[in-house]
């Protein structure tokens, strides 16, 4: 379960976001990729905000020796849960389609579980974090 929940995890990372925003702009819709991508940019420099403002330790302790590491790692709130979320929410309104909109919110779902299954987050972390996402969401797309 452990290998399963850190290849899940990997859903929420930048380079998968990267990714899913490089083919939405070619494949999907340019000024929606664009949107798509400012909504990540937006999500991040509040969390960013956040996090040099309030330091949370994570459920696994760990030390840090300057201010880039510091905001790396602290827990509140969490980054991958919000960029699930706005990914989720991007998918959506994008593909109106039940099957998908219930397979991209299961995505967000199991991203978000896997952060705290993995011991990154607290439950209040993630749920900070998809709410932060959806906010973000609901705002620029």
């Amino acid at each position: 379960m452990r290998k399963f929940m850190h290849v899940i995890t990997q859903l929420g990372s930048p380079l998968f976001l990267i990714i899913i925003t490089i083919l939405a702009y070619l494949y999907i819709d340019k000024k929606a990729a664009a949107n798509l991508f400012f909504a990540y940019a937006i999500a991040l420099v509040v969390i960013v905000g956040i996090r040099s403002l309030y330091f949370k330790e994570r459920p696994n302790k760990k030390k840090y020796h300057n201010i880039f590491q510091k905001l790396t790692y602290s827990s509140f709130p969490s980054a991958h849960a919000a960029k699930s979320v706005i990914m989720a929410y991007f998918f959506s309104i994008t593909f109106p389609n039940i099957y998908i909109i219930l397979l991209v919110w299961a995505l967000a779902f199991l991203v978000s579980y896997s952060r705290i299954y993995l011991k990154y987050h607290f439950v209040i972390d993630v749920v900070v974090g998809a709410l932060l996402g959806l906010a973000v969401s609901l705002i620029l797309l």
